[in-house]
């Protein structure tokens, strides 16, 4: 039999899969900012459809994803990576070779079968494997600091491909990327196999080792954020508009949400190890709505600048409490069947908030916007705080059964 691989350095492990997950959000998910309208003239299709690619490959990647995080558990991150490379470059392809909307389409469906094998929690369940834990929560936050150049990397790239070889070309380079680079990188960097349970086990548990009522709290405590980020990312220019600013000015002023989220990830990079994923999402959570505060002071450029860091920082940090927080529940063994799980819903409720945000702004203005996000802020903080209230109490009944036990032996030997 032949000797494992030894395990690759930290700092290639984050560059590699760093640079993958970076291919993949770039080629998928930023594709229709720069190629949609090369796209909808060339297929005669309205960008309101070319979007709408987007919200399918969400739709079918909330499907496949439970059952794809079940298999991450039971066979390791690095075969589902791999293959969801050679995924990314069929689809990719077929987009590429599209001739109106059902090969559109089709193509969408394949990337949606994609997500959940290759990009958000499997990125991050890859550490999970491959990092021990109480080092994986800082290799988490490092990673999405990594990926959240992915914009600003992939648009220029892609805009470059596209001048030199349309947009069809453009798409034939991905797909070759993905089985070039993405599909190396994952074999190189990960670990071949899922690490073995903390526990006894022969299989990870359907529920990822978390109980009915502490689903639907991460549910709403995970979702709902992202969903309001989602929704309100979207229409943040135009809320800013709406407040009074001229187009410029409203976009000098969105853009301060970028540098924002990586402040905020670098500070929990620098704090990680002294708070846990409970409490930073305390703290994350109960800023979403309070960063809506600072518009009902005023449309002036100061308030609207202090809204978007505000936001921006709440959002930096709810992305890398998604990430470690069902590490803390169900440690690494469970971490992909929890993460699966979880992308059903969460996927679901970020497909459905780009247009319901865009409603709301369209017929209630922008006070119409801040409303609802800090009614749905609210929501997910009463289930934060239900959570952690429930996380409290179990410590003390088991710190209460261990002094039992204690006291037990003690006893057996007087």
């Amino acid at each position: 039999m032949a000797a494992p691989s030894p395990p690759v350095s930290r700092p290639v492990l984050l560059a590699g899969l760093g640079a993958a997950q970076i291919l993949g959000w770039g080629s998928t998910f930023y594709l229709p900012s720069v190629l949609g309208p090369r796209m909808g003239e060339s297929l005669g299709l309205a960008q309101d459809v070319i979007f709408a690619g987007v919200t399918v490959m969400y739709l079918v990647g909330a499907v496949a994803a439970p059952r794809v995080g079940r298999r991450v558990d039971t066979r390791g991150a690095r075969e589902m990576m791999v293959a969801g490379s050679v995924v990314a470059a069929a689809s990719l392809s077929l987009l590429a070779a599209a001739q109106g909307l059902a090969g559109y389409a089709a193509a969408w469906v394949g990337l949606g079968l994609m997500l959940p094998m290759v990009l958000g929690p499997t990125g991050f369940a890859a550490i999970a494997q491959a990092v021990p834990a109480p080092a994986a929560r800082r290799a988490m936050t490092l990673l999405t600091l990594l990926t959240g150049l992915t914009s600003t990397i992939a648009w220029p790239v892609t805009a470059s491909l596209e001048a030199g070889l349309g947009w069809r070309g453009t798409l034939a380079a991905f797909a070759a990327a993905h089985l070039c680079l993405a599909l190396p990188l994952y074999r190189l960097v990960l670990p071949p196999r899922a690490p073995a349970p903390e526990r006894p086990a022969a299989t990870p548990r359907a529920d990822g080792g978390v109980t009915p009522l502490r689903f639907v709290l991460l549910v709403l405590a995970l979702g709902l954020p992202n969903a309001v980020t989602s929704g309100l990312q979207l229409v943040l220019i135009a809320l800013l508009g709406g407040l009074g600013h001229a187009p410029a000015a409203a976009i000098a002023l969105a853009a301060l949400h970028g540098p924002a989220q990586v402040t905020a990830r670098i500070i929990d990079l620098a704090l990680g190890p002294r708070t846990s994923a409970t409490a930073t999402g305390l703290f994350a959570v109960s800023l979403l709505p309070l960063s809506i505060l600072p518009l009902a002071a005023g449309g002036e450029a100061v308030w609207a600048g202090l809204f978007t860091v505000a936001f921006g920082v709440a959002n930096g940090l709810m992305t890398v409490v998604r990430a470690a927080l069902p590490l803390e529940l169900a440690g690494a063994s469970g971490y992909g069947t929890l993460t699966g799980r979880l992308a059903l819903p969460g996927h679901l409720m970020v497909a459905a908030a780009p247009p319901l945000f865009a409603a709301v702004l369209g017929r209630a203005g922008p006070a119409g916007v801040a409303s609802l996000t800090v009614l749905l802020g609210l929501v997910a903080l009463a289930a934060m705080v239900a959570l952690a209230r429930s996380r409290r109490g179990e410590a003390r009944a088991l710190s209460a059964a261990g002094r039992s036990s204690r006291a037990s032996t003690r006893s057996g030997r007087g």
